[in-house]
């Protein structure tokens, strides 16, 4: 994502959100890619698995609330 190729940062995190669909971690940097890419729903669905599976992750609560907020 630092070196503005967003699709193809957006299609890896996808592959990884696939293969390891129960790490939050995973889902919390897919929320970020979306985001960065101006694609808020996709953006808000990823952090909302994520804090799903982390209840716990301040990152994804901070970006939800963001994200709602607009």
């Amino acid at each position: 994502m630092t070196m503005k190729k967003l699709d193809a940062a957006i299609a890896i995190f996808e592959l990884n959100a696939a293969q390891y669909p129960d790490s939050a971690n995973t889902h919390d940097s897919l929320g970020e890619a979306y985001l960065t890419a101006n694609k808020p729903t996709l953006a808000l669905r990823s952090y909302q698995t994520a804090l799903a599976l982390n209840p716990e992750s301040e990152s994804a609560k901070k970006a939800i609330k963001q994200l709602l907020l607009k």
